[in-house]
């Protein structure tokens, strides 16, 4: 049987995406055969779940406990690794994490709902408890896509950073860089996905006003 991963495109059109599917289904295939430094980088890209599953959180009109959170997180990540098998490298690994995640943080939403007493008001109206909008994954995948376009390392320093909550500290001494280039680059790839992004984007980054940069905020962080 063959191991090489499943067309995803017609051969005709370029895929910009293919070498990292690719990427992320041999990486997975590694893991499923027990290769032990594929199973360590795994580990460390699932580290995404519980950074997605707070970004859902926030959305929510009555937010779930941070322990909630927590507990949510384990349980999401070892539905993930069970479903390991199922994953073909249609999308990046963390994109497929994120459906996963959003549809165990719903089921875990609605037995918060069904638990917790309806919220009261000043005065006395039952205030309705709405569950976070189903996050727009073609939206995510595209914004993958612009990552993967990047000069290098740009696109590893965002994954590390995004993905991972690594510092830059941390993320240097991983790519043998100091901090501040790390930081640099960082900083450079999110002024290109913006200048990319905000011209077709009606809404704004919650952190920052409409007109306010990447440059703008680079003293604010270490």
């Amino acid at each position: 049987m063959s191991t090489s991963p499943p067309r995803i495109c017609d051969s005709s059109r370029p895929d910009p995406d293919g070498d990292a599917h690719a990427e992320d289904y041999r990486l997975v295939r590694a893991a499923l055969d027990r290769d032990r430094g594929a199973i360590g980088t795994l580990v460390e890209r699932m580290d995404c779940v519980v950074r997605i599953l707070h970004a859902i959180n926030e959305r929510a009109a009555v937010s779930l406990p941070r322990t909630e959170i927590e507990d949510l997180a384990q349980n999401t990540a070892l539905v993930a690794w069970k479903k390991l098998h199922t994953f073909e490298g249609r999308a990046r690994l963390e994109s497929w994490v994120y459906r996963i995640a959003y549809l165990e943080y719903m089921n875990a939403y609605r037995k918060y709902r069904r638990e917790r007493p309806a919220a009261e008001d000043d005065d006395g109206l039952r205030a309705s408890i709405e569950a976070p909008a189903r996050p727009d994954l073609a939206e995510v995948e595209e914004i993958e896509r612009a990552v993967e376009t990047l000069e290098p390392p740009m696109p590893v320093i965002l994954r590390m950073k995004h993905h991972q909550g690594l510092t830059f500290r941390d993320i240097g001494a991983r790519l043998e860089l100091s901090p501040n280039s790390a930081k640099t680059y960082y900083y450079r790839g999110i002024d290109v996905l913006r200048q990319r992004f905000a011209p077709d984007r009606k809404s704004r980054p919650k952190n920052g006003s409409p007109g306010e940069s990447a440059s703008s905020t680079r003293g604010k962080e270490a």
